[in-house]
């Protein structure tokens, strides 16, 4: 499904699973897909915000980086 997609979004509950790895981020890079996600500390060991991937801290956050990818 991934390959039929825009915009990868990849938000996250890192209080409950710390440790969650970065496979979805690789496989969205590597489709050469835009990532919004965030700020998961194992995603943005590679992450910078702005160059490969959005980071969004909050579901507003999420929202205004979606909005300016739509225009």
């Amino acid at each position: 499904f991934i390959d039929n997609c825009d915009v990868i979004i990849l938000p996250s509950r890192y209080q409950v699973q710390p440790a969650k790895g970065v496979n979805k981020l690789a496989i969205a890079w590597s489709r050469k897909k835009v990532v919004v996600t965030h700020p998961m500390p194992s995603y943005m060991e590679f992450v910078k915000h702005g160059e490969n991937a959005l980071v969004a801290n909050n579901s507003a956050e999420f929202v205004e980086h979606l909005k300016n990818l739509a225009k």
